[in-house]
């Protein structure tokens, strides 16, 4: 995960406490293999390998890409949702694709 700002929640359990998840805001980028998730700001779960990203948000593998305003993208599975504006970022309500032939 990068971005301009990374903020970790540790869950409670003293010094050996876990990174339960990352805030990420401005510019965030997310990749696994051959995908690459963009958006203005995501929260990754960490145990669950599941990051939500939020606002102007660009999922591309190749030269193939989603565009929407939230996505679901699970680094375990490789597999990504998105969906129009349900986070209230504003902006267009379509979800957008643009897929190259091999």
């Amino acid at each position: 995960v990068e971005a301009e700002v990374l903020t970790a929640a540790l869950a409670s359990g003293g010094a050996g406490a876990k990174v339960e998840q990352i805030d990420a805001t401005g510019g965030v980028t997310i990749i696994r293999g051959d995908r690459k998730a963009e958006g203005d700001r995501a929260v990754y779960y960490v145990e669950e390998r599941v990051a939500t990203l939020h606002c102007n948000v660009w999922i591309t593998q190749g030269e193939n890409r989603l565009n929407g305003q939230y996505a679901e993208f699970n680094l375990e599975t490789g597999v990504s949702r998105i969906t129009p504006d349900s986070s209230g970022c504003g902006g267009d309500t379509q979800v957008r694709g643009l897929f190259q032939p091999e």
